[in-house]
């Protein structure tokens, strides 16, 4: 729901260059999954309550970054 119109106004910062931004982009979304799937994977002990409570605490991080950057009124820096 969020990701698409960030995005989209990612690419708005460097209009000449929007290969170069789209990949950016990407790798920098590809770092950060690869980093909460490795912090489940040092947690995890076998049973789904551990890989629930990451995914809460993952969750809960996007919010307060999405409610910061609304409250400071400026696009997000990516």
């Amino acid at each position: 729901m969020i990701y698409p119109p960030i995005f989209t106004a990612s690419l708005e910062f460097f209009p000449d260059i929007k290969g170069i931004a789209t990949s950016l982009v990407m790798s920098k979304r590809a770092v950060i999954v690869a980093f909460a799937t490795w912090t489940t994977g040092c947690f995890y002990n076998g049973t789904p309550t551990r890989i629930a409570l990451i995914m809460a605490i993952t969750v809960g991080a996007a919010l307060l970054a999405l409610i910061y950057s609304r409250k400071q009124k400026t696009r997000p820096k990516i």
